[in-house]
């Protein structure tokens, strides 16, 4: 299983209209890319109905798969879907966070290359 972690600074300093995840992660799963981040439970502002946007780029056929509303901050974690083709490429995996109200988005941050 091959996973890309990071502790980018973008979940502690408000960079983009909202912060975005704080210690994102990712991992192959069977039925996609398995994102997990720090729910930030005891967070004392309102951003647990963020919902997570996740986006990956395969640069061998110039396409990309994502879901721009995914799960709500306070999960901690979400799955994008992908085939099997799509599982086997490489890839360059990005995530961020929109507000609920759609009117506000972090800065994206770059996870890293899958195989």
């Amino acid at each position: 299983m091959t996973s890309v972690s990071t502790t980018a600074k973008c979940g502690t300093a408000k960079r983009g209209h909202i912060y975005g995840p704080r210690s994102p992660g990712v991992s192959l799963a069977s039925a996609g890319l398995k994102f997990t981040w720090n729910a930030e439970e005891d967070r004392s502002w309102s951003a647990g109905s963020d919902q997570v946007m996740m986006v990956v780029y395969f640069p061998e056929s110039k396409s990309v798969a994502y879901r721009l509303y995914g799960a709500k901050r306070s999960a901690g974690e979400d799955v994008l879907p992908l085939t099997e083709v799509q599982l086997g490429a490489r890839m360059e995996v990005y995530v961020s966070c929109v507000s609920a109200d759609r009117k506000a988005i972090a800065d994206s941050m770059y996870l890293g290359r899958l195989n």
